[in-house]
């Protein structure tokens, strides 16, 4: 036993030897020509090798090197710890090389691994494997974080020429298989000879591979797949954006030849930043988001966007109807300013012809000049007045004045009424902060990411939480689509949902005017969603390549068309005349009250004038009597006094 032992010792030891002794696999001017010839033309920035620690040959590489310009770190394969400082050159590719026929394989391994851990298996890195045989690389790697962008190649070296092997593996989490081609060979004489060029398009036959993804869905129906939802036409306003999104992933399977394994998320939180899609999408459990989301800063250092592929917006919306308070602009709004002041001028200057004909009937002036104006008042309040005029002069003035006022009378109210008919809709622009100012009740669709947005820190939407959302009842800020639009329908409300949800129920319930009266103000301005991958996802350019040859070729913008409602059209040409309310007719009504009031302030006047003369003519006439009266019993008396002895006969 003690013999065997020391027999595995000497054995170890002369391993050890052998690893270290300057020992040529091959020529060690082949290798360095190689090496240096396949990295000059995969054109990295930097390169890192790990050799065989033969001095001689390590110089001869690196001069090699420097010749074509390429920076070079030798380093031994027991120390990997400055390989993986290289992970932070994010925007340099980085060229690796490990010649395996002189290696351990426990050393092999770690460093494949712990590649593996750093995610150093992408375009970034192009590796080079140095191998006896072809089996003994693909015993040593691990393809745990392989995928279509992976640049790994296993160069063998047998009858004094290299072939080039092509590995990777799509995904190997999803069942993917370890793919393995000849792309090339290299000998001395001819140099580097490539079968085909070194892209990843030939790789995007995902050959059946089943791909996880996953997307909001919250009305499916218990008794329906989620497959069959998410094509059923019935329940196209539902959904949307996981509806659109799962077409969308089917055409692309469909190019790439790929399955779909979709589930669907309905546990959603609407005032959690991330929802389960994201969440699972940030730890690996799924590989694409199956609904298009918008792209916020915290999720830039985690996910890749494949494509912004569906427009999205959310808004108020609420109908513009006329004020119903009556101002005094109101009252003199249907004739101009100038025709207010030439009825001025003329009714002073009729007032003025009145007074003078008096002049020529040799009348009292004064009395006809006041006459004159009762006329044109009561003229102007369409009442009438007892004040004629003996000659045929005044009588034609005073006609004059009674058709002229009787005509504009006539035409204050046809310009009234049409004026209020034909009154247009008083828009507000498209913001929160004029929207705050309407005496609107306010309520939302409960929806992802909602409070998100309602809490953007710019200026317009925090005034309009601050002044009006947040004076509403929790219980009270999200209802129902169908009874918010029943509420904007009523008017004096302002419900915010997607388009997709208002414009069927506005096209089925507002009839032409009540549609031509709507208005949207954003919350969330138009935009484009976009379908997530993981930041280290393999798939990100083929997705990429495959939504941009569906808008190439329409399928994007009819999906999106057919999945999106229609905006209401504004016919006005179908507009016809409502009923005539109150607040049509109260310009009218209110100066004929105020016509009404001043002929009763005339009367009144009349009648207490009247008054006080009869009073005053009467106490005058009492007086006269009394007098009268008086001065005969005076003088009776007196002719008594004097002769009494005839008044006994």
């Amino acid at each position: 036993m003690l013999n065997v032992f020391k027999s595995v010792i000497t054995l170890r030891i002369l391993f050890i030897i052998f690893l270290f002794l300057p020992v040529d696999f091959c020529d060690t001017d082949v290798n360095n020509v190689f090496i240096t010839d396949y990295f000059l033309f995969r054109a990295p920035s930097n390169v890192i090798a790990f050799t065989c620690n033969q001095y001689d040959s390590d110089v001869h590489l690196l001069k090699k090197f420097s010749d074509v310009q390429l920076q070079t770190a030798i380093r031994k394969l027991e120390n990997t710890s400055d390989l993986f400082t290289f992970t932070k050159m994010v925007y340099q590719k980085l060229g690796i090389f490990i010649d395996l026929r002189c290696q351990l394989p426990e050393y092999v391994k770690s460093t494949f691994d712990k590649a593996t851990n750093y995610k150093m298996f992408d375009e970034l890195y192009y590796w080079l494997i140095l191998s006896s045989s072809l089996d003994q690389g693909l015993s040593l790697i691990n393809d745990n974080s392989f995928g279509l962008s992976t640049d790994f190649v296993i160069a063998v070296f047998e009858n004094n020429w290299f072939t080039l092997y092509d590995v990777y593996n799509p995904c190997k989490v999803r069942g993917g298989k370890l793919k393995v081609s000849k792309i090339g060979s290299w000998d001395k004489t001819n140099g580097l000879k490539m079968l085909y060029e070194m892209n990843k398009l030939r790789r995007w036959n995902l050959e059946g591979l089943k791909l996880k993804i996953s997307g909001i869905v919250t009305n499916k129906p218990s008794n329906i797949s989620v497959a069959d939802y998410l094509l059923d036409n019935n329940f196209r306003l539902s959904d949307r954006m996981t509806r659109i999104a799962y077409v969308m992933w089917l055409h692309v399977a469909d190019k790439f030849n790929f399955t779909i394994d979709f589930s669907e998320s309905s546990n959603v939180n609407e005032k959690e930043e991330n929802d389960p899609v994201i969440i699972a999408l940030m730890k690996g459990e799924i590989d694409a988001s199956g609904t298009a989301e918008i792209m916020t800063t915290q999720r830039v250092d985690l996910l890749k966007a494949v494509y912004p592929s569906i427009p999205y917006r959310t808004s108020f919306i609420f109908r513009s109807t006329s004020s119903d308070r009556l101002s005094v602009r109101d009252i003199f709004l249907p004739l101009s300013s100038t025709v207010w002041y030439l009825t001025l001028a003329l009714s002073i200057l009729s007032v003025n012809a009145l007074a003078l004909l008096s002049v020529v009937a040799k009348e009292d002036f004064y009395e006809n000049y006041l006459r004159s104006i009762i006329i044109n008042v009561g003229a102007f309040c369409q009442q009438g007045t007892e004040f004629s005029s003996n000659n045929l002069s005044g009588r034609i003035a005073i006609l004059h004045i009674l058709l002229f006022y009787l005509l504009l009378y006539n035409y204050y109210l046809a310009s009234a009424v049409s004026n209020r008919l034909s009154e247009p809709i008083k828009f507000i622009n498209d913001s929160l902060h004029e929207l705050r100012n309407k005496d609107f009740e306010y309520a939302s669709e409960p929806m992802l990411d909602f409070d998100h947005h309602m809490k953007n820190p710019d200026w317009e939407t925090r005034s309009f939480y601050l002044t009006r959302w947040s004076k509403i009842p929790e219980s009270q800020r999200f209802i129902s689509p169908e009874k918010g639009m029943s509420l904007v329908l009523k008017g004096g409300f302002a419900y915010h949902t997607h388009p997709e949800i208002s414009y069927p129920y506005i096209e089925r319930h507002f009839d032409h005017r009540k549609i031509c009266e709507i208005q949207e103000v954003h919350l969330i301005r138009p935009v484009q969603l976009s379908l997530f991958v993981h930041i280290n996802s393999s798939f990100i350019e083929m997705f990429k390549s495959g939504f941009l040859r569906l808008t190439e070729v329409g399928i994007r913008f009819r999906q999106i068309q057919m999945w999106s409602s229609r905006k209401p059209l504004c016919r006005t040409d179908l507009l016809t005349a409502d009923s005539i309310t109150i607040k049509e007719v109260a310009p009218a009504i209110i100066f004929l009250l105020c016509s009404m009031l001043v002929a009763s302030v005339l009367l009144t006047t009349e009648l207490i004038f009247s008054y006080y003369h009869k009073r005053n003519k009467r106490s005058s006439l009492r007086n006269k009597i009394e007098n009268v009266s008086q001065k005969t019993i005076n003088d009776f008396t007196e002719k008594s006094l004097q002769s009494p002895t005839k008044l006994i006969d």
